[in-house]
């Protein structure tokens, strides 16, 4: 039973409406329709919805709700407050998020904090969390919910996990479809993609699974079937949303097989009408190659994903770790070390990852995780660290290395990774790093000496994820995805934790964009593009970032399958025309120099309601 549900006609939903700041929204803007407005749907619509979705319409309140006065429940919320790290308790809750940051208000002032620095004292509002939620089980409730969203023109969000940097997966005065009741798997070893005239040929060896399966869960059932599938590092992820439909890094097999949207081969997706199509290369083409790096939540609620599968392998997986004191001479000149060796050992197929951070203590630190592929034998492997393991040694600095043998790959996948590492608020920003200067003979010096000028904080870390590779040799394959990833060495990546304070958050947000950027897009040669799903919420020029040349004919397919801006989601496809956090419609500019200049600078006028400034 969701600890968020409350049963329908008990309490006044408009009692819980919170107007978010309009900004500059005209008057005569189109907007959705909100709790204080005529429109809003009746209690008898909302039960007529709930009948036609077997019972499953929650009305939803932050999970905190129990921490606060006056509906403070001290086991409920020793309740809550333990399941709070659990990035699979939190996917399944309404009113939850894996990302924190995206359930408060910050234009409104609104937060319902759990854990430690709640105060129960405090009131428990509302925030972005959404009004009512279609806890789907089913493509058929799919369907109902999207109806009922277009025809009483809400402003609806689509929830797989909300493991999101950019706040897609939640929005103030909202109706979420929630996919998590979405689980089935089946794995084919021989897939024909559907097709009513064209013959279709084999694919070979795949995977269909239901948009609410985790990643721990895709995992163990490849290797069930003895293969690996390519998924994202965190084993709470969804991996159909936003995360397969923004690229899909898997730390562990991007070199080798790609990215995950390279390799989708179908998907089940309920459009903006209602209806229910399949999108692969043989019908409905344009939007199978949109939702191929195009960005979840945009064109439509995917129900189902099938895509590719490899034999599983034998690997060696080792990690290297050190911590200091100090950021001095010493800790820098190690940490070279372990990225240039990070960079020999990634070719092949290998795959490195390394993170370049504080601890709680603020203690630097450096973390190397490297992954040697189609290698059983650690000798091997522990031979190659050899000559940096020296050098650590004769630098004087302590470290910790092991080895371990995997004969089966997909043994190590399904090991959980940071199952319980949510209910934490973050930011990210990131760039892909050009194989031009990662390659370069003082390449990576160059960047450790651009990184070296940013003072980070207790828990803030830089991640390294290694791409090239197959990520490289895919540039055959058509997609949506910005071309800039077939020229990228690396994607780097800054995480940014804050605590229970909106202060606090806001403070870290503009250090992001006006100090960290500019430090990362500054690495000469230039940055190719941006990790959409690991971006700055405040990105400017996000259109060319994220897609390039692309994002014409994106607009294109999305205006052909969402006429009317359904699925809109912070820089996402069509999301320049919305501000107040998706809530009303921009007045078409007319042509002339002040239209042609909003085109550019659509991050001028904010989305989401906040303090961003607006033409």
């Amino acid at each position: 039973m969701h600890h968020t549900l409350l049963l329908l006609g008990i309490l006044s939903v408009r009692a819980f409406s919170q107007l978010i700041p309009f900004g500059q929204v005209e008057s005569d803007a189109q907007c959705r329709c909100r709790p204080n407005d005529p429109c809003w749907p009746s209690l008898a619509d909302w039960n007529t919805l709930n009948s036609s979705i077997h019972g499953n319409l929650v009305r939803v309140r932050p999970v905190g709700y129990v921490c606060h006065e006056p509906t403070y429940d001290k086991t409920a919320c020793d309740y809550v407050s333990a399941m709070s790290p659990s990035g699979a308790w939190r996917a399944g809750e309404p009113g939850a998020l894996e990302n924190t940051a995206w359930e408060v208000s910050i234009p409104t002032n609104e937060t319902c904090y759990v854990g430690d620095g709640s105060n129960p004292s405090e009131p428990c509002n509302q925030g972005r969390i959404p009004l009512y939620s279609a806890v789907v089980r089913s493509t058929e409730d799919t369907q109902a919910a999207v109806r009922f969203a277009k025809d009483r023109n809400l402003r609806l969000t689509i929830k797989n996990t909300g493991h999101d940097a950019g706040g897609r997966s939640s929005a103030v005065d909202s109706f979420q479809i929630l996919t998590q009741g979405l689980k089935d798997i089946k794995i084919t070893d021989n897939f024909v993609p559907k097709t009513a005239s064209a013959k279709a040929q084999s694919e070979g060896p795949a995977v269909t699974f239901g948009a609410g399966v985790l990643g721990m869960d895709l995992y163990a059932a490849a290797a069930g079937h003895g293969y690996n599938v390519v998924a994202g590092e965190c084993s709470t992820i969804g991996v159909a949303g936003g995360f397969l439909q923004g690229g899909g890094v898997s730390t562990v097999l991007a070199p080798l097989r790609g990215l995950s949207a390279d390799l989708a081969l179908e998907f089940e997706v309920v459009t903006a009408d209602g209806n229910v199509v399949v999108a692969n290369q043989y019908q409905n083409a344009d939007l199978f190659w949109a939702l191929r790096g195009g960005g979840g939540g945009t064109f439509g609620v995917v129900t189902s994903v099938t895509m590719r599968v490899f034999e599983d392998i034998p690997a060696v997986v080792s990690t290297l770790s050190f911590e200091m004191t100090d950021r001095d001479q010493t800790y820098w000149a190690a940490t070279r070390e372990v990225v240039y060796k990070a960079r020999d050992l990634s070719t092949g197929g290998n795959s490195a990852q390394y993170s370049i951070g504080r601890k709680s203590s603020g203690n630097p630190y450096v973390k190397l995780s490297m992954f040697t592929l189609n290698v059983a034998d650690k000798k091997v492997v522990n031979e190659a660290f050899a000559p940096l393991l020296t050098s650590l040694t004769e630098m004087g600095v302590s470290y910790d290395f092991s080895s371990d043998p995997y004969p089966r790959l997909s043994s190590y996948l399904k090991i959980p990774q940071e199952e319980y590492s949510k209910g934490l608020g973050y930011y990210q920003d990131s760039v892909l790093v050009p194989n031009e200067l990662y390659e370069s003979e003082d390449g990576p010096r160059m960047i450790l000496e651009q990184l070296a000028t940013i003072d980070l904080k207790p828990d803030d870390v830089w991640v390294v994820n290694t791409l090239g590779g197959q990520v490289n040799a895919n540039k055959h394959v058509d997609n949506a995805l910005h071309k800039g990833w077939r020229s990228a060495a690396v994607l780097l990546v800054g995480n940014r934790l804050f605590g229970p304070s909106l202060h606090e958050q806001q403070a870290v947000q503009k250090r992001i964009t006006n100090v960290e950027g500019p430090v990362l897009y500054s690495l000469k040669p230039s940055p190719v593009a941006m990790y959409l799903n690991e971006a700055d919420p405040h990105l400017e020029n996000w259109q060319e970032w994220f897609w390039g040349d692309k994002y014409a004919r994106l607009r294109d397919i999305k205006r052909k399958w969402d006429p009317d801006s359904l699925f809109i989601v912070s820089l996402g496809v069509g999301s320049e025309e919305w501000v107040a956090d998706g809530m009303c419609r921009r007045k078409r500019q007319h042509q002339g120099i002040f239209g042609r200049f909003s085109q550019h600078f659509p991050n001028l006028m904010a989305f989401f309601g906040d303090d961003t400034p607006e033409l």
